[in-house]
């Protein structure tokens, strides 16, 4: 059952946002008496519908279970601008902490990211995943910002220029890994320079792949370890 995200309460009353109250009363056609499920950061609730005028009465509440993101900033290279919202979606679907856009040396300077559409499109994601906290969406930067700030946690890059198709660590829930996907075009010679000393490459794939195929995947491998280390505790 799809959930809708509160907006405020008062009382016995929750109210959504415009967009999703007309949603439910005019595209889904609700009946009156018809119950929803509506959520904020602390509860869920079971509402009844009430119409003329449209209202969601609680009838139940329960303490919501938020579901703890992976420890995972993703730093990918600004491509174009909807190939670029596909990636926010599913990083944001993969229940990652944090998208950093970054303007690469190859990427397209003129590609300018709007950020409200990119916050919206994050919005409806987490209503469909059913994601309590949205992730991290951060201002765009450039590559010289990236060579400059220090990152804590461990670094890893999807990359061409390795024939390495393994990552030597021991992975654990609590350590930030700070990923690395560039542009189409791949990674510049300087950029493979700084990579390689402040990053450990893997080769994901034998064939080149998109940047959102390469977010996608590497994304999934990072989870899939963390995963694996949680079964063993």
């Amino acid at each position: 059952m799809r959930k809708f995200k509160i907006i405020t309460k008062k009382l016995n009353e929750v109210f959504l946002s415009p967009n999703d109250s007309y949603h439910i009363e005019k595209v889904l056609r609700a009946k009156e008496k018809k119950l929803i499920i509506c959520y904020d950061d602390f509860f869920e609730y079971e509402c009844e519908i009430k119409k003329n005028p449209f209202t969601l009465k609680i009838k139940t509440e329960k303490p919501t279970t938020t579901t703890k993101c992976y420890n995972i900033n993703a730093y990918v290279g600004i491509i174009k601008k909807k190939n670029f919202e596909l990636v926010v979606k599913m990083l944001n679907e993969l229940n990652v902490l944090s998208i950093t856009p970054v303007y690469f040396e190859r990427s397209q300077k003129s590609t300018k990211l709007d950020s409200l559409r990119l916050e919206k499109i994050i919005e409806n994601s987490c209503k469909q995943s059913e994601r309590k906290i949205p992730i991290i969406l951060n201002k765009s930067i450039f590559f010289e910002d990236l060579q400059k700030n220090k990152l804590d946690g461990i670094n890893i890059s999807a990359s061409m220029d390795t024939n390495s198709c393994e990552i030597k660590i021991n992975f654990s829930p609590e350590v930030i890994y700070n990923l690395f996907i560039g542009p189409e075009g791949g990674f510049t010679k300087n950029e493979n320079i700084w990579l390689s000393s402040n990053a450990i490459k893997i080769k994901i794939n034998n064939s080149i792949l998109k940047t959102e195929t390469a977010t996608c995947a590497l994304t999934s491998i990072i989870i899939f370890k963390i995963l694996e280390k949680q079964k063993e505790v």
